[in-house]
């Protein structure tokens, strides 16, 4: 049996990108670490496995679908599960154990997304999806360094680093949302669910 008559199981439903949750980390809001109590233990983030879908509807007799669906299949299937019910929630909560010392739920995070992006690497995009593929991997990327920062500056007390990695988190977070729309169109391009 070909590679592209072979039935690809359906994505399951979407996850939260490494990169978009990095963003909603940062978007919370900071405490001055001189407002800041006794460290706090904060459980490490619990992933909820997407729900798997069934068999997809064949996609349009185009060529490369086939390809295409099986490519975005494997890119959830590496994808983190959604970190918590409520992103803010739960960002506000690790950042304020780690204003108190505990950086637990970051390096959590940050092993996270370091394997994303090595799952990811090591994933080759059919051609419809390259430029998609390097925008992912290097939103994976730069939303590791910038937890690194993140947890650096506030281990440092360091203000302008605060600063400069919440701004980089917005920035990093319209661009995951213009990967989505990308991932989106390919989609519909290819007929795929």
């Amino acid at each position: 049996m070909s590679p592209s008559s072979t039935p690809v199981p359906a994505p399951p439903a979407p996850a939260v990108r490494a990169p978009e949750a990095a963003a909603v980390v940062v978007s919370a809001p900071l405490a001055p670490a001189a407002q800041v109590a006794a460290p706090q233990q904060v459980p490490a983030p619990q992933q909820v496995p997407a729900p798997r879908a069934a068999a997809p509807a064949a996609p349009r007799n185009v060529e490369g679908a086939a390809e295409v669906s099986a490519y975005f299949w494997q890119v959830n299937q590496i994808q983190p599960g959604q970190v918590a019910a409520d992103p803010n929630a739960f960002a506000t909560e690790l950042l304020q154990s780690a204003m108190n010392g505990n950086t637990e739920g970051l390096d959590n995070l940050i092993k996270q997304a370091e394997q994303t992006r090595r799952a990811m690497q090591a994933l080759q995009p059919p051609p419809p999806c390259r430029a998609y593929h390097v925008e992912a991997l290097a939103l994976t990327t730069e939303g590791v360094q910038m937890i690194r920062d993140l947890k650096q500056a506030i281990q440092t007390n360091n203000q302008d680093l605060l600063t400069r990695v919440s701004s980089r988190g917005q920035s990093l977070q319209a661009r995951s949302q213009r990967l989505s729309a990308q991932e989106l169109e390919i989609k519909q391009r290819y007929g795929i669910r």
